[in-house]
């Protein structure tokens, strides 16, 4: 009986193997990239509905003293979120209250998803308090 020696693998067998891996590597990362791009835009979109239910509870909290007024919240992919006001007391009051509730560092939050150029939360404590959410793409 011969034995024969492990010379290892041969050059062909080392290139199809290559080969096969490059396929999937080509079927498989565009799925990979949508799935990372759609769980991005999930995160944003659930960070603004956030937003807008703390927006939500502190027009109809009635303990909080928010200014009459309208107020737009206003996230971007490269830029600290802004919050616009017809008033600079109310501005400063959402501002603390967000803080308090989502976190004291909302304000550097950004946009991850590429679809999105603009995310509004836009409310208003107004006779009929009611808030809205944008997004554009």
């Amino acid at each position: 009986m011969k034995r024969y020696k492990n010379q290892g693998f041969s050059l062909v067998e080392l290139i199809i193997v290559i080969a096969i891996m490059a396929i999937l590597v080509g079927i498989l990362a565009p799925m990979y990239l949508k799935y990372v791009e759609r769980s991005r835009s999930v995160a944003d979109e659930e960070f603004a509905d956030n937003v807008r239910k703390t927006c939500e509870t502190l027009v109809s909290d009635p303990d909080e003293n928010l200014e009459i007024g309208s107020y737009v919240v206003t996230i971007t992919p490269n830029s600290d979120i802004t919050i616009t006001a017809d008033n600079v007391a109310g501005k400063t009051h959402v501002d603390n209250y967000l803080k308090q509730v989502v976190g004291s560092d909302y304000a550097k939050t950004r946009i991850r998803c590429k679809s999105y150029t603009k995310i509004e939360v836009s409310f208003s404590n107004t006779i009929m308090p009611s808030c809205t959410i944008t997004y554009t793409n």
